[in-house]
């Protein structure tokens, strides 16, 4: 499943404790570095920055799958991804990438540029960037940075699969209906009060979620981890007529200020 927090990388071209431990961790991920300000201006300018993953479009009653979208851009290896122009007060950062089965890239708020990426790979529609084979070892991506946290992506409209509701339980239906009362509309009002609702439960790693019947279990128990409660208001929106897609990622993350990165 998709953790909540960010785990530190374990590569350093210095050999220090720090790193060493790092290396032991099974649950590592990536850090972030800053290449061109002070540590304490980019501390404050990455903190709270989303780091997007990869898009879910169908939900299949138990689990959500990718679907092939339309590519919008390749790179070449030691080639560059490029969002929009950039400016001279943008950041520079570098991000140290696990390695992972998985071949997407984690792009954050505000990306511009990803420069000389050490494998090809492609840009899609969604939004998902990834390189055509998961690296099998450690890589350094060089990224530039606006100071704002706006998204430079090119969204693609919603799919057929993003409306779909065959497979959605009954009891969303009926979840909605008690929440909302009369008041149940195709409106984003609507769905930021069925968000509020769900910020009255349990955030639980370890909750017992019944593996056949998911989402009837954690509307049950009001209880259990992220990837449950994102399907929910997924499958709630398409309920409202709303359509709506599953992205994973990073939000916030730890400042490790012995390193000055964040992780």
């Amino acid at each position: 499943g998709v953790q909540p927090r960010m785990k530190t990388g374990g590569f350093s071209d210095q050999v220090t404790l720090g790193s060493f431990a790092r290396s032991l961790d099974s649950r590592v991920v990536f850090r972030v570095e800053s290449i061109n300000i002070d540590p304490q201006t980019f501390r404050k300018r990455m903190m709270g920055r989303y780091w997007r993953g990869i898009t879910l479009s169908r939900y299949d009653g138990h689990s959500w799958q990718r679907q092939k979208p339309a590519t919008l851009s390749n790179w070449s290896r030691r080639g560059t991804l490029t969002l929009t122009p950039a400016n001279h007060d943008d950041m520079r950062i570098a991000v140290y990438r696990e390695a992972s089965d998985h071949a997407y890239v984690f792009l954050p708020d505000g990306l511009k540029k990803i420069e000389s990426l050490p494998f090809p790979g492609y840009l899609n529609v969604q939004g998902n960037a990834l390189f055509s084979d998961p690296p099998s070892r450690r890589i350094r991506l060089q990224m530039l940075l606006s100071q704002q946290h706006q998204s430079f992506l090119s969204l693609s409209q919603p799919i057929p699969s993003e409306r779909d509701r065959s497979h959605t339980p009954a009891e969303v239906r009926q979840w909605i209906d008690a929440t909302l009362g009369s008041a149940s509309h195709a409106d984003m009002p609507s769905l930021l009060r069925l968000q509020q609702a769900l910020k009255t439960w349990t955030y639980d790693l370890n909750a017992p979620i019944d593996a056949q019947h998911p989402i009837i279990s954690f509307m049950q128990q009001r209880r259990g981890h992220c990837e449950l409660y994102a399907t929910l208001m997924a499958l709630a929106a398409r309920e409202l007529g709303i359509p709506a897609r599953i992205v994973n990622g990073y939000y916030g993350g730890d400042w490790n200020k012995s390193g000055q990165f964040l992780m």
